[in-house]
């Protein structure tokens, strides 16, 4: 439901009311000395559920792709230091020689 803002017209107060927009036209009808403002509305934009997990769920994600090196849930969860990635670029450039 949203919050309407009325200002008073006798006191020149802002007072907030949160209500449907059925029980809007029942609210005027009841109390005409408050004006109905216009605001701008609340917008909620940018909601990603991958930014949500929790820590606990990250870590056991982790733990996963510790015991599958390489696996997309490997890059995903385990940050690497740049030792390891040098490593492991070497490691794959020698694989590659010998086949």
């Amino acid at each position: 439901m949203p919050t309407y803002s009325f200002i008073n017209q006798a006191t020149g107060e802002v007072e907030d009311h949160y209500m449907s927009m059925s029980e809007l036209d029942d609210f005027k009808t009841t109390n005409p000395h408050l004006d109905k403002m216009i605001t701008a509305p609340s917008i909620v934009g940018g909601v990603s559920l991958r930014d949500k997990q929790s820590d606990g769920f990250k870590e056991v994600m982790s733990k996963i792709g510790e015991k599958s090196p390489g696996s997309s849930v490997d890059q995903q969860y385990n940050r690497k230091t740049i030792k390891q990635s040098q490593t492991e670029n070497i490691l794959a450039k020698h694989r590659a020689k010998k086949k």
